[in-house]
């Protein structure tokens, strides 16, 4: 039954009731389940992020607690080019909140450095909302809220492409 489900990933992302199904099948925690779906949905994250159904799974594939899988989704959705499309988004908009309140250390400050860099673009009322949420993601992690100062530093840190933006993946219980 598990392989027949796994099978029809790509069907189920976008289906109304067949995304919850996915979505409690990454809440179990099995590696090997989460790595099979997120395999199946790769290089169609920021896509995905986009539209109702699916934008759920994008989200619980991030919470899987598994962090090489976590930081192959962040890398996929962190694109400078697109970034204001998913920042502007109904459903993109949660995706990078959930994403934004997810990572840590280089992670966070190259997702904040990424994000402000375009939070011009955005539109008045959605510009103050992000930098209120940057704000707070930037004390979380550095202890300030000084966006300019934090963006200055991080360019100094890795970008999603690179080695140092991978995270040792979280042990499994047996």
């Amino acid at each position: 039954m598990m392989i027949q489900i796994v099978v029809r990933v790509a069907e189920l992302v976008d289906d109304q009731y067949g995304n919850y199904l996915l979505q409690h099948l990454l809440q179990l925690n099995d590696h090997s389940i989460s790595k099979t779906i997120h395999n199946t949905l790769k290089g169609r994250y920021r896509e995905l992020s986009k539209h109702k159904f699916s934008s759920n799974v994008v989200e619980k594939t991030m919470l899987s607690g598994f962090s090489d899988i976590r930081s192959e989704v962040l890398g996929e959705l962190i694109c400078p080019d697109e970034m204001v499309d998913l920042l502007q988004d109904s459903y993109g908009n949660y995706v990078m909140q959930n994403a934004l309140s997810l990572v840590e250390g280089d992670q966070a400050l190259a997702l904040i450095r990424v994000i402000y860099s375009c939070i011009d673009s955005l539109r008045k009322k959605i510009q103050k909302k992000w930098e209120k949420l940057l704000k707070t993601a930037a004390f979380r992690v550095t202890g300030s809220e000084d966006l300019d100062a934090i963006v200055a530093m991080s360019k100094k840190v890795s970008t999603p492409a690179s080695s140092a933006w991978k995270q040792p993946q979280k042990r499994v219980k047996s």
